[in-house]
C-alpha cells in the first residue's frame, strides 16, 4: 500500500521510515494525533534516515557516520511547514517518505507525507527546504550536483512539480 502510493506519486523508496504510533503519542484526552509536534519529528527521523543512506551510497560507512554525527558537508533544515489532513489515533503505523526537488548547488526543497497504514491514506504532508551546510566550518556551503551527495540528491529530485 505506501510503496505503491510512494511509486505513484514519486517518493523516493530509499526514504522510507515506518513509524509505530504508540498511545502516548496521544494527549491525556485522547485525543487524536493532530496539530502535533510528534509529526515534525517523524518527518526529521524520515530525512536523516535518507541522508544516513545516501552518506553510506556515496562514502561507504564513513559517509553515513559522517551525516548523523554532523560531520563534513550535509544538510541543515532552513524551514518546516506541516499540513495535518486527517485525525491519527491508536493503534496505528505510519509510512514517513520524502521527496527531493528544487534542487540547487545551495540548496533543495523537501515535500514528505505521513501515510497511514491503518486508513490507507496521507494524514500529513510536509514542505521543507534544506541548506548545504559544512559542519566542520559551521556555515552555508554549496555542493557539486554532478558528484558525491549532491548528484544522489539530484538523481532522487522529483520532475513533475
Amino acid at each position: 500500500m505506501a510503496r505503491d502510493y510512494a511509486k505513484e506519486h514519486g517518493y523516493d523508496l530509499t526514504s522510507m521510515w515506518e513509524e509505530n504510533i504508540a498511545w502516548g503519542h496521544l494527549d491525556s484526552f485522547r485525543t487524536p494525533l493532530q496539530d502535533n509536534v510528534h509529526y515534525v519529528r517523524f518527518f526529521e527521523t524520515s530525512r536523516m534516515h535518507m541522508m544516513y543512506l545516501i552518506g553510506l551510497e556515496t562514502n561507504g560507512l564513513e559517509g553515513g557516520k559522517a551525516v548523523l554525527e554532523g560531520l563534513g558537508v550535509s544538510i541543515i533544515l532552513k524551514s518546516i511547514d506541516v499540513k495535518f489532513k486527517r485525525p491519527v489515533t491508536y493503534p496505528d503505523n505510519l509510512v514517513i517518505m520524502q521527496r527531493p526537488h528544487n534542487t540547487s548547488p545551495s540548496r533543495f526543497n523537501l515535500s514528505a507525507v505521513a501515510y497511514s497504514l491503518a486508513q490507507r491514506a496521507p494524514v500529513a504532508t510536509s514542505d521543507a527546504v534544506c541548506v548545504w551546510y559544512d559542519y566542520d566550518v559551521w556555515k552555508k556551503c554549496d555542493v557539486d550536483e554532478n558528484t558525491g551527495i549532491g548528484l544522489a540528491i539530484a538523481k532522487r529530485a522529483h520532475k513533475k512539480d
